[in-house]
């Protein structure tokens, strides 16, 4: 069995490498950094969120997340939203203009796949999403 987990977790491991060298090949196409792709993804379910809940989610520190949504804000990617009765917290959400490179940065994930994965049959796709749903039906 620990043979199975082991082989199973560097399956994992190694479609974790790929997603992130997906990434990094999408920010290099766009000719954006890293972790501003990192930010746009974040941002891409299309609801205010909180500065540092996107520090959080995307494992950029403070001082670097303040930096990058400095520059999106420069170039018109966010806006940043004070919320009445609460001067602390900052939110940020896409303005059109970030909504519109989103689109962009989704179209090139679409292109850039088979790049990286080989295009499963549909009966594979289809099982492959109900296995990995089910591992991560466990709540953590």
């Amino acid at each position: 069995m620990k043979f199975q987990n082991d082989l199973v977790f560097d399956i994992l491991k190694n479609l974790a490498k790929r997603l992130i060298n997906l990434q990094r090949a999408i920010a290099n196409l766009l000719k954006i950094k890293y972790n501003e792709l990192k930010i746009f993804q974040s941002l891409s379910v299309g609801v205010e969120m909180p500065q540092f809940k996107i520090g959080e989610v995307c494992g950029i520190d403070k001082a670097a997340t303040s930096r990058i949504l400095e520059k999106m804000e420069a170039n018109g990617y966010i806006n940043k939203i004070f919320k009445q009765g609460n001067k602390k917290t900052v939110y940020i959400s896409l303005t059109e203009k970030g909504e519109h490179f989103n689109k962009i940065i989704q179209q090139s994930l679409v292109d850039l796949i088979p790049k990286f994965f080989n295009k499963l049959s549909e009966k594979d796709e289809h099982q492959f999403l109900k296995l990995i749903k089910k591992m991560l039906d466990k709540k953590i």
